[in-house]
């Protein structure tokens, strides 16, 4: 303690006042300083940290206002996709009845999922998942897009060269209505047995106007038990056309229609439940799926 050295300070106060005196030693003065210095650091610190942290805040809350952006384009992107999507897929039904009513072979069904490369490990619903699911969607539907492409660029060539036989080929519905049952194997209405079921089945009420589906000569107009009254219309190349239960013709046999043309009106007549119009397309004598030759109403009126 005797070598422990001391600095004084002294306090004069006003005029007849006491004089105040402090002595601080050397090594407090020391700490005192050393104390102030660590603590301006550590509010220099704390405060170039709260700096940065209301920074990030600041770009947190930004980032997140462009990824909310970012979603919200993403998600009309998807959108805009699956309305391609269902276009394509609109056009595909349509070249496929093109093709068959042309006489060109269909393509193979996996030649239309249009495979391509790439591994997505995981869907879920993040941003870069769905990212990755719209890129992969891009390049598919933009490879079904050129398969389309080219298959129409051969349709246009062989309807260039076959206009006539377009114009005989069954290609819309005969009538309007409702589909009650369709091409194959079904139960009779009747006998409740399984049954082969050589047309289609267009519910609508008795009187509605039935059109010729392509140009041809009505071969036979007739009865019987099973059909009613029925006509027959030859539309040359092998394809014949049935229309069945009619309730009455308005085309003589030996007369020529054209598509779209009334050749006769829904009935009620022979073997059947209620009024409706049974049509077949018999190609060489065989019956055929009719919807292979009607173009589906939306491929043409998207």
């Amino acid at each position: 303690m005797g070598s422990e050295r001391y600095i004084i300070f002294k306090i004069f106060p006003g005029a007849g006042g006491k004089v105040r005196e402090f002595r601080v030693s050397k090594t407090a003065l020391k700490l005192g300083g050393l104390f102030l210095l660590l603590a301006v650091f550590l509010g220099t610190y704390l405060g170039i940290a709260l700096y940065r942290a209301g920074s990030e805040r600041i770009k947190f809350v930004e980032l997140q206002k462009e990824n909310y952006r970012l979603k919200n384009e993403l998600e009309l992107i998807e959108a805009e996709l699956a309305a391609l999507k269902d276009t394509l897929e609109n056009l595909g039904q349509l070249s496929a009845a093109l093709n068959t009513m042309v006489g060109l072979e269909a393509p193979p069904p996996e030649f239309k999922t249009m495979g391509v490369g790439g591994y997505l490990e995981k869907r879920d619903g993040s941003l870069e998942a769905k990212l990755d699911y719209v890129h992969l969607e891009i390049d598919r539907l933009l490879g079904l897009s050129r398969f389309e492409r080219e298959n129409f660029d051969q349709l246009q060539k062989k309807l260039l060269s076959s206009r006539k036989r377009l114009q005989h080929t069954p290609s819309i519905m005969p009538t309007t209505g409702y589909f009650t049952s369709g091409f194959g194997y079904r139960r009779d209405p009747f006998t409740g047995r399984i049954k082969f079921h050589r047309g289609i089945d267009l519910s609508a009420p008795v009187g509605t106007p039935v059109i010729a589906p392509a140009d041809g000569v009505v071969r036979k107009v007739g009865r019987d038990r099973g059909f009613g009254l029925y006509m027959v219309i030859d539309h040359g190349y092998g394809i014949q056309t049935y229309y069945a239960h009619l309730h009455k013709v308005a085309v003589r046999p030996g007369r020529r229609v054209k598509r779209g043309q009334i050749i006769a009106y829904v009935g009620n007549t022979g073997r059947s439940t209620g009024p409706h119009l049974h049509y077949e397309v018999r190609v060489n004598g065989r019956a055929v799926n009719p919807f292979k030759y009607i173009i589906p109403r939306e491929a043409y009126y998207d």
